[in-house]
């Protein structure tokens, strides 16, 4: 009798696994169906990469362009008030700086275009 329950039992968890397995890959099946579909799409779109590239960039180029001088001028006063030295060392400082920045600046405009 305990061998037949048994059975029963194995046999209602191998069902109850077996519809699992199945839900599973139907599931896995839709899944790839769907994807296939929209990647389908995906490699048959047009995507046109120097406008997306213009479209970041120009609006960080103009503002750089626009305002590069303000930011030369913050760092070479930022390097004359809180350098170390007397006045003309300061001076010094403040000049390289201002020709430091410009240059920089200057590279990463001509980076960006």
């Amino acid at each position: 009798m305990k061998v037949k329950n048994l059975k029963t039992i194995e046999l209602k968890d191998l069902e109850q696994e077996c519809n699992y397995m199945m839900l599973k890959l139907l599931f896995m099946v839709l899944v790839a169906t769907i994807s296939s579909l929209f990647f389908n799409e995906l490699a048959f779109a047009k995507f046109d990469i120097d406008a997306g590239v213009a479209a970041a960039t120009n609006p960080i180029i103009a503002g750089i362009e626009a305002h590069w001088g303000k930011g030369v001028i913050l760092t070479s006063t930022a390097a004359a008030l809180f350098g170390e030295g007397d006045g003309r060392q300061r001076a010094m400082r403040a000049g390289a700086a201002a020709g430091a920045a410009g240059a920089v600046v200057l590279g990463v405009i001509a980076m960006l275009k």
